[in-house]
């Protein structure tokens, strides 16, 4: 009688086990079916515009990052002449472009850099984009934008 005792305890134990069991797996797809009837919550116009400006965010320090900082600098310093003063050196990461603005006092100065940044391996398509022949300090004065490629993008 002890055995049957033992064994109708061990039964019912077994039998509490496999109803919790079965219990917990009921709950599990009532959780999921709960999930699947609910519908989606439209996006918020916030948050979108929040993710889209941290992702373009994100995408100008990769520009920035990949942009070829120094072979940029010693193109321009390897060819800018003595009688050219450099003003300005403008990448332009979205077209992969540099502009440098410069001044001489002798326009042929302007012809020859030019030609001298359309020489540099480094740079493609050097072309004059804007000059100004004017006068400072009572000399003649050309100011100048020359504007190139940088090749191939990274």
């Amino acid at each position: 009688m002890c055995c049957l005792g033992v064994l109708l305890v061990i039964g019912a134990i077994g039998a509490g086990i496999e109803a919790r069991r079965q219990s917990e797996a009921l709950a599990a797809a009532l959780r999921i079916q709960a999930r699947a009837d609910r519908k989606p919550q439209p996006p918020d116009p916030a948050l979108e515009r929040r993710a889209a400006a941290e992702i373009k965010a994100a995408r100008d320090a990769l520009r920035q990052l990949n942009f070829p900082w120094q072979r940029t600098f010693d193109a321009v310093e390897r060819t800018t002449p003595r009688e050219v003063a450099l003003l300005a050196l403008r990448p332009d990461m979205a077209r992969w472009t540099v502009t440098v603005t410069a001044e001489t006092g002798d326009p042929d100065a302007m012809l020859s850099y030019w030609k001298s940044l359309a020489a540099a391996p480094e740079l493609r398509g050097a072309h004059i984009v804007h000059y100004e022949i004017g006068e400072q300090r009572g000399r003649a004065a050309v100011r100048f934008q020359i504007q190139a490629d940088l090749g191939d993008r990274p």
